[in-house]
């Protein structure tokens, strides 16, 4: 068992973990056959079958319950494992009216045992197992395995499922920020003079200030001063919201020079801070852009 417990480290999602468990069930435990399945609410969906000795077999069965999608009534031996967090043995599987029939009757079941997968005492998902091609009945062992073995696959299952839900927060952030950069773009063309009016008879948009800003053109005037070329490299990545830190990355140059053009930036340009900067210089290129 803590060779097979051992083997589920490193499995980088919880479907690949379950496929491992029920594997290492059979290889490890003896059973025949084992499968996982996954408890939302009083809905069970199966989540991994394997059968050691026909695994080809497992998909057939697979497909069946996941188009049946069985549920918890409430006078189930599962339901009660559930409710109770402790593993069951049902000796006469298909004769007993307390069994999941369409699993029974797929599985052609005569006794198996079950263990719920509990991490912090919420059972997200549980074990069963048999060992049909043994023609043996399971046993208190079997059982008392079985869940031993599920406590310990709770802890592997519960870190696998919370790096899942982060790296699914995480992409949802990124799309959030995406849409927001998009957002802001249009909200940066409704600056004045970032969007110039354009005469209604005209075939096509004038270019965006921002481009003319990283355009190799002379320095466009500004209260009667010049901005040099760098400078103007800085001011175009400050319209885009970079820090510092980003514009030396960006520039290849060091925090401290981005600062001194930060500050000959304001100075030229009259401005109290980068906001004010950005501002007058996209109303200036703006300008410069309709003559």
């Amino acid at each position: 068992m803590r060779d097979g417990l051992a083997r589920l480290r490193g499995v980088a999602s919880a479907d690949q973990l379950a496929r491992r468990a029920t594997e290492e069930l059979c290889r490890r435990l003896g059973f025949d056959r084992s499968a996982f399945f996954a408890v939302e609410g009083s809905r069970v969906a199966v989540g991994a079958v394997h059968i050691e000795a026909h695994p080809a077999a497992a998909a057939p069965f697979l497909e069946l319950v996941r188009v049946a999608e069985p549920q918890l009534a409430p006078d189930l031996w599962e339901t009660d494992m559930v409710r109770q967090r402790k593993a069951i043995l049902v000796s006469d599987a298909r004769n007993d009216p307390r069994t999941l029939k369409l699993v029974i009757e797929a599985a052609r079941t005569r006794s198996y045992v079950a263990a719920p997968v509990a991490p912090q005492g919420r059972v997200t998902g549980f074990f069963a197992a048999d060992r049909f091609f043994a023609r043996r009945d399971v046993t208190p062992l079997d059982r008392d395995a079985l869940w031993a073995f599920a406590e310990g696959f709770a802890h592997a299952y519960e870190h696998v499922l919370l790096k899942e839900r982060l790296r699914s927060q995480a992409d949802e952030l990124t799309k959030l920020l995406g849409a927001l950069g998009r957002g802001l773009a249009g909200l940066e063309e409704g600056l004045p003079g970032a969007a110039a009016a354009v005469p209604a008879e005209a075939p096509t948009r004038e270019p965006h200030p921002l481009m003319q800003l990283l355009a190799p053109a002379a320095p466009v005037a500004a209260d009667h001063t010049l901005l040099t070329r760098r400078e103007r490299e800085v001011l175009a990545l400050m319209a885009e919201g970079a820090t510092n830190a980003m514009i030396a990355e960006r520039l290849v140059i060091s925090p401290g020079t981005v600062k001194s053009h930060v500050k000959h930036i304001l100075r030229k340009l009259n401005a109290s801070n980068r906001a004010e900067a950005v501002s007058r210089y996209l109303r200036v290129a703006g300008a410069r852009g309709r003559r």
